[in-house]
């Protein structure tokens, strides 16, 4: 007789414990399903947006150097006296503007935009010589170095 009352609270145990693990996987299935419906409603938006139309621009960014595309030494006048200077280095003159000033009055004009790089010039009140010149760089014509990768030199165009 024991024998049967033992198996019947074996049974008895057995079927409360899967009872129990039956409700906690009922809760735990439940709690995924309530994440799953929170998931897909955080991850479906509608937006609305008008359609127009627009410009796309591309945009290359790249090292590189504006230069003149030529300098030149402009002499100065052999048979006249040098008085005093109009500009200075790094200044950026425009044609027909002056540049230095003769004791007669007179004076070296620019002939196109250029930009002073080096003066030698003699004393005040001095003759000028063969050996005095101002340094200019044309402004008219600039060139450009780049540096550009082979995979973006087709996006590269004038203007």
């Amino acid at each position: 007789m024991k024998s049967k009352k033992t198996k019947k609270v074996i049974i008895a145990i057995i079927m409360v414990v899967i009872f129990i693990l039956g409700i906690l996987v009922g809760n735990l299935i439940e709690k995924n399903k309530e994440n799953e419906i929170v998931n897909e409603e955080e991850t479906t938006r509608i937006v609305e947006v008008e359609v127009g139309t627009q410009t796309i621009e591309n945009t290359l960014t790249s090292s590189g150097e504006i230069k003149s595309s030529g300098t030149e030494n402009l002499e100065l006048d052999t048979t006249k006296y040098f008085q005093t200077m109009c500009v200075e280095e790094n200044d950026i003159v425009k044609t027909g503007e002056n540049i230095l000033e003769y004791t007669d009055g007179t004076y070296l004009v620019a002939t196109y935009d250029c930009l002073i790089n080096s003066i030698s010039v003699p004393e005040t009140e001095n003759k000028c010589t063969s050996s005095n010149y101002i340094e200019v760089e044309n402004l008219s014509n600039m060139t450009m170095n780049l540096s550009i990768s082979e995979t973006e030199i087709n996006k590269i165009e004038k203007g």
